[in-house]
């Protein structure tokens, strides 16, 4: 009886620390004005990197956490088809950047089970001038997550299309991917993107992640 007792406080402590939500994991729900400011943000922004691909000398992006997370909260209402975009199960997500590395946590639903699932990536140009990504944590809650059930959470991400193509590369990196060590190693990823408003192509020059912001030096090509 008593080891029976020691199991179950062993399975309850365990299932605590599955449903553990990290502290910064904070999803906004806008309201209309939220929304509103949203889309006018983000528009501005758009319309800025245009002119500056138009222009065609280097340029420095800055995004800070905070905004990320209010403009990723109004997508669905500024353009209601990115619901489906989203792969199925996951919903709410938000992210945080710390000194070099990006954070990414969002609701998990399947089969009736739900959990705060959380990444840690760091990204950064390599010498020969491409991109390379590498996963350092997977947590559900505050356990670490087995490689088989990162695989499973990344098959969407492989399945997703990019009809403009401006992330395809990153895309192309995750299908490349043969298991999930490969991603914990760091996949290369081809270092071309295309902007959709004028189709112009441009890459990374440079990434810096500080608390709360990450700055791109971006050249139109």
């Amino acid at each position: 009886m008593v080891a029976f007792g020691s199991f179950s406080v062993a399975l309850l402590v365990l299932w605590m620390i599955f449903q553990h939500i990290p502290s910064w994991y904070r999803p906004l729900t806008p309201d209309r004005e939220g929304v509103h400011r949203a889309q006018i943000d983000t528009a501005t922004l758009a319309d800025w990197i245009s002119e500056k691909m138009v222009g065609g000398e280097p340029f420095e992006i800055i995004l800070h956490d905070r905004s990320v997370n209010e403009w990723l909260a109004a997508l669905p209402h500024i353009l209601p088809d990115t619901r489906r975009s989203m792969p199925r199960g996951i919903s709410k997500p938000v992210v945080r950047f710390d000194p070099d590395a990006i954070l990414i946590a969002a609701r998990c639903s399947r089969g009736g089970w739900e959990v705060i699932a959380s990444l840690t990536m760091e990204m950064r140009v390599l010498e020969n001038g491409n991109l390379r990504l590498a996963l350092r944590k997977v947590y559900g809650g505050s356990l670490p997550v087995p490689g088989m059930v990162v695989e499973a959470m990344l098959k969407p991400l492989r399945e997703l299309d990019d009809p403009v193509h401006t992330v395809e590369p990153l895309l192309d990196g995750l299908r490349s991917v043969e298991s999930v060590d490969g991603l914990f190693e760091g996949v290369e990823i081809r270092n071309r993107f295309i902007w959709p408003n004028g189709r112009r192509v441009f890459r990374v020059d440079s990434i810096t992640i500080v608390d709360g912001a990450v700055r791109l030096v971006v050249s139109p090509v």
